[in-house]
Parts: structure tokens; C-alpha cells; sequence
């Protein structure tokens, strides 16, 4: 009992630590590049995800490219992630026009035909976290992040680090754009 104790201690030291590290970086002032960099590295590490990313929205609004994904089999999925959002019953679609995150639960009957096989195809099966990232009211592309390889689920405390984490970067993020 005593170990799971320290072992949770530990993981809100080390998040609050990653957060932390997040918002002196924003201080400094750094490329927006480096920001995000940051928060996934915070998520992989805070979160012990297997896969984080952070996809852009296209010019025409209608699809979601990776930018950047870290983790485990990160260059294989950042070329073959590619998800088509312009259907509004598409779950990114709603975490786009809500601005609002979701956990997506591995369980099919809860999912109810907002995966579409493009999504599968790039992410695989959920569960997995999405948040936008909002910048000036705005949202300019997703985080993701699930634990795709090491098959481990994804509960609500998880989501809500995670959130911890994406809304850091939406705030530095907005800053940051500010500032030029």
C-alpha cells in the first residue's frame, strides 16, 4: 500500500515538475514549435503514454496532418496519420467545433459511428485522449495521445492530466502569437 502511495506521489511530482517546465519555457519566450515539443514529451512521460501527437488542421479545414508525434512507432504513424474531419458525426469534427475534449473509450457500443475506418487506419483501435488546441479562440489543430502498443486503458484521471497538459499548450501557444 505504502509503494502505491509513492508511486502516485511520484507521478504528481513529475506532472507538476513537466507542467512546470512548460510554463518557464513560455516565459523565455521560445519558437511555438518548442512548446509543443514540450507538452508531448510532458504527456508521453507525465501520462505514461505510448504515442503522443500534434495534428494541424488543413487550409481547408477538412483534414487533420500530423505535425509532430513522439513515441513509440512515432515516424511510422506521423506519415500515415492523415483523418479526414469534414463529417460532422466524426469525433474530431466535435472535438474541433466544441472545443472540447474527449476520452474515446475502447468499448464500440460507446463509440456509436464516430470512428470512421480513416481514423482506425491512422490511430488504430481506442481508447484514445484528444484535445484541441485552441489559440486566440480558435482551434488550430489536436493533441492525441493513447497507449496504442502496450494495450493498457485510458481512464478519466488520465484525461484529465492530459487536459492539464493541452490547455498549458494552448495558453503558451496563444502567448507565444502574441508576442509576434
Amino acid at each position: 500500500m505504502q509503494e502505491d502511495i509513492d508511486e502516485r506521489d511520484e507521478k504528481l511530482i513529475l506532472q507538476h515538475d513537466l507542467l512546470a517546465e512548460i510554463s518557464d519555457a513560455i516565459h523565455e519566450k521560445p519558437s511555438i514549435n518548442v512548446i509543443i515539443e514540450m507538452v508531448l514529451e510532458g504527456i508521453l512521460r507525465g501520462i505514461d503514454m505510448d504515442r503522443s501527437i500534434f495534428a494541424i488542421i488543413s487550409k481547408d479545414h477538412k483534414t487533420l496532418i500530423c505535425k509532430y508525434a513522439l513515441g513509440k512507432d512515432a515516424s511510422e504513424l506521423a506519415n500515415l496519420f492523415k483523418i479526414d474531419v469534414s463529417t460532422k458525426t466524426n469525433v474530431f469534427n466535435k472535438v474541433i467545433t466544441t472545443h472540447r475534449g474527449s476520452l474515446i473509450p475502447s468499448n464500440p457500443k460507446e463509440i456509436n459511428g464516430t470512428i470512421n475506418k480513416n481514423t482506425l487506419d491512422s490511430l488504430g483501435l481506442p481508447p484514445y485522449l484528444i484535445m484541441p488546441a485552441v489559440v486566440k479562440d480558435k482551434v488550430i489543430g489536436v493533441f492525441i495521445a493513447d497507449r496504442h502498443v502496450s494495450k493498457q486503458q485510458v481512464d478519466k484521471k488520465d484525461f484529465l492530466v492530459f487536459q492539464q497538459f493541452c490547455e498549458k499548450a494552448s495558453v503558451g501557444l496563444t502567448f507565444l502569437t502574441k508576442q509576434h
